[in-house]
C-alpha cells in the first residue's frame, strides 16, 4: 500500500507539471526589452506606438482618427519609408445617411526580384466606443517594430514588401475592400500576413487564410523556426468552414491570396470597449505577434510566393518546448485503421489472458457514459444558472467558471470510477469503453474533420497503455502516467480556449472535453489510491472557485 500511495502521489505530480507546462509554454513569459539589438523585435519598443495611437477612440471618419494616420505616416517617414494615402467614401456602419471618408496607409519596399510580393497588414481604425489599442494599434504598433528590425539588417529580400494600414475595417472591412478592388499592387500580392486582436491579452493563435491545401504554407512557418508557435489544423479545418470577419479574408475571397492570421483573444470582455485601452493591452502578447511576424517576413520575402498554393494539406497541432508538428492527411485513413486493428487485437490479448471481462467492459461503458452525460449537464446547467455565461462574450471570470466546472467534473468521473471498481476486479476492462468512444470519433473527423485529425495520437497513447496493463503483472502506474503526458499536452489547452474561442455558452464543449480526457486516462485513475478522497476533494476545490467568484464580482 505504501508504494502504491508513493506512485499515486508520483503520478499526480508528473500530470499536473504536464497540464502546467502545456499553458506556460502557449507564450512568451517576458518581453524584450527597448535597449535590445536594433535587429530585434522589442514589445517595449512597440508600446510607445501603441500609447500613442490609443489616447482617444478613433473610430474611422472621426476627427481623432486624423491624428493617428498623421502619427501613422509620421513613423513610415521616421523609418525612410515613402507612403501613398488610398482615398474613397463610404456609408457609415455606426450613423445612418452618413458618409465617412476612408483613408489606407501604404507603402512599399523593393526588393531585388521581380516576383510576388509580400502583403503585411493591420487595421489603424477603433470601434466606436473603443480606444482601440490591442484592436488594432497593437498590429500596427507590430508591423512598425518589425519593419524597423527588418531594415535594421541593412540587407535587400528578394521580394517587394507591401506595408498596408486600413481605415475602416470595424465598419465592415472597408479599407481592404477599397484596396483589393481598386489599389493596382494588389494584383502583386502573392502571400498576406494580418495582425489582430479579439481581446486584450492572451497567446496569439496562427489561423490559416487559404481556398487550397496548407502544406507549402506550414512548410514556410516551420521555416521561420517561430518561437511558441501556436495553432492547430483543427481550427484550420473549422475556419475554413466559416463565414470570417477580417481583413486578410478579403484578400483570399477577393483575390484568393493565401496568408496567415495572428490574434490573441483572452480577457475578450474588454473587446470593443472603453477598457482595450494601452493599461489592459498585454505587452507579452504584443512580443508573441513580433515572435512570429519579423520570422516570417525574412522568410517570405525571399521565397517565390508564386509557388506557394497547392492542393495538399497537412495536419499540424504543437507541443510544449517541441514545437509545431505536423504530418500529411494521406496518413490520416492508415493510422485510423492501424488503431482500430491494434484496438481488436487488444480485446482478444486481453480475453486470451482473462484479463478483460464483458462484465467489467459493461460497467467501464456505464462509468464512462454516466461520466459523459453529468459532464454535460453540468455545462448546460452552468449556462442556466450563471448569468455571466449565457451572454455574447467571454466574461471577466470566464476561466475561473471553466475552472470551477471542470474540476466538479473530474470529481464526479473519479466518484464514478471508484464506485466502479467496488463491483468488479477486471478494472483493466474500464479502459474499453473511452477508448472504443476516442475511435469511433476519430472515424467522422478522418471524413469530415481532417484538421482534427491529431486526436488520433492520444488514443495510441491510451492504446499502449492498455497493452502495458495487460502485458505485465507488475504495477503499471508509473509507466501509464508518461504516457499520459503527450495526451494532456495535446488536448489540456482546448479546455481553457474552446469556450474562450466560440463563446461562454458552450462552456459544455470544455466539461465534456475533460470528461473525454479522463476517459483516455482511466488506465492510470483506475491504479490511484484514494479514489473517492480525491474525488471529494476536487468537488470542494471546485464548489471554492465557485464561491471566489461570487465573492469577488459582488
Amino acid at each position: 500500500m505504501h508504494i502504491k500511495n508513493r506512485n499515486t502521489g508520483i503520478s499526480l505530480v508528473i500530470l499536473i507539471l504536464s497540464v502546467l507546462l502545456s499553458y506556460y509554454t502557449l507564450m512568451p513569459r517576458s518581453i524584450v526589452p527597448s535597449n535590445a539589438p536594433e535587429t530585434a523585435f522589442s514589445a517595449e519598443r512597440a508600446a510607445r506606438h501603441i500609447k500613442a495611437m490609443s489616447k482617444t477612440i478613433h473610430p474611422s471618419g472621426s476627427p481623432e482618427i486624423k491624428l493617428v494616420k498623421n502619427y501613422v505616416t509620421s513613423q513610415l517617414t521616421a523609418l525612410g519609408l515613402e507612403f501613398q494615402i488610398q482615398t474613397d467614401s463610404a456609408k457609415s456602419r455606426y450613423e445612418a445617411n452618413k458618409n465617412i471618408e476612408l483613408n489606407n496607409i501604404i507603402a512599399r519596399i523593393k526588393g531585388t526580384g521581380k516576383g510576388k510580393a509580400l502583403l503585411i497588414l493591420s487595421h489603424y481604425d477603433s470601434a466606436q466606443y473603443s480606444y482601440g489599442a490591442a484592436d488594432d494599434a497593437s498590429g500596427v504598433a507590430s508591423v512598425l517594430e518589425a519593419i524597423r528590425a527588418h531594415l535594421s539588417t541593412g540587407t535587400k529580400a528578394l521580394n517587394d514588401i507591401i506595408i498596408l494600414f486600413t481605415d475602416g475595417e470595424e465598419q465592415g472591412l472597408l479599407g481592404a475592400k477599397l484596396f483589393a478592388n481598386k489599389h493596382p499592387w494588389a494584383q502583386e500580392v502573392g502571400f498576406a500576413i494580418n495582425l489582430e486582436a479579439r481581446g486584450t491579452a492572451g497567446p496569439s493563435f496562427t489561423l490559416v487564410e487559404t481556398n487550397n491545401g496548407n502544406a507549402n504554407m506550414m512548410a514556410l512557418y516551420t521555416k521561420a523556426g517561430l518561437k511558441y508557435p501556436l495553432g492547430t489544423s483543427l481550427f484550420y479545418s473549422i475556419y475554413k468552414r466559416m463565414p470570417n470577419d477580417g481583413d486578410s479574408s478579403v484578400f483570399r475571397e477577393k483575390l484568393d491570396i493565401d496568408g496567415f492570421l495572428f490574434a490573441f483573444i483572452d480577457e475578450h470582455h474588454n473587446y470593443h470597449r472603453p477598457s482595450d485601452n494601452y493599461e489592459h493591452t498585454s505587452l507579452k502578447s504584443v512580443q508573441h505577434q513580433g515572435f512570429y511576424l519579423l520570422p516570417l517576413i525574412e522568410v517570405c520575402a525571399n521565397t517565390d510566393l508564386a509557388q506557394i498554393k497547392t492542393k495538399n494539406d497537412v495536419v499540424f497541432f504543437n507541443i510544449p518546448v517541441i514545437g509545431m508538428l505536423q504530418y500529411s492527411y494521406g496518413l490520416i485513413l492508415p493510422a485510423l485503421v492501424l488503431s482500430i486493428m491494434f484496438f481488436i487485437g487488444l480485446l482478444f490479448y486481453g480475453f486470451h489472458l482473462n484479463k478483460l471481462s464483458w462484465k467489467a467492459i459493461g460497467i467501464g461503458f456505464l462509468v464512462f457514459l454516466l461520466g459523459l452525460l453529468l459532464s454535460g449537464g453540468i455545462g448546460y446547467l452552468g449556462v442556466k444558472l450563471f448569468p455571466d455565461l449565457n451572454a455574447s462574450r467571454f466574461p471577466l471570470y470566464g476561466h475561473l467558471y471553466t475552472l470551477a466546472f471542470v474540476l466538479i467534473c473530474m470529481a464526479i468521473y473519479m466518484q464514478l470510477l471508484a464506485f466502479g471498481c467496488r463491483f468488479e476486479a477486471k478494472h483493466t476492462s474500464y479502459h474499453v469503453a473511452p477508448l472504443l468512444f476516442w475511435i469511433l470519433l476519430n472515424i467522422p473527423i478522418a471524413l469530415y474533420l481532417k484538421g482534427a485529425a491529431y486526436f488520433i495520437i492520444p488514443v495510441f497513447c491510451a492504446l499502449i497503455s492498455l497493452l502495458l496493463m495487460l502485458k505485465t503483472n507488475k504495477p503499471t502506474l508509473l509507466s501509464t502516467t508518461v504516457l499520459a503526458v503527450p495526451m494532456l499536452v495535446i488536448l489540456a489547452p482546448m479546455i481553457k480556449f474552446l469556450p474562450l474561442a466560440i463563446g461562454p455558452r458552450l462552456i459544455l464543449s470544455s466539461t465534456l472535453l475533460i470528461t473525454l480526457i479522463m476517459g483516455l486516462l482511466t488506465g492510470v485513475l483506475i491504479q490511484y489510491a484514494y479514489k473517492r478522497k480525491m474525488s471529494l476533494s476536487l468537488l470542494v476545490l471546485g464548489l471554492a472557485v465557485l464561491g471566489y467568484i461570487k465573492i469577488i464580482s459582488s
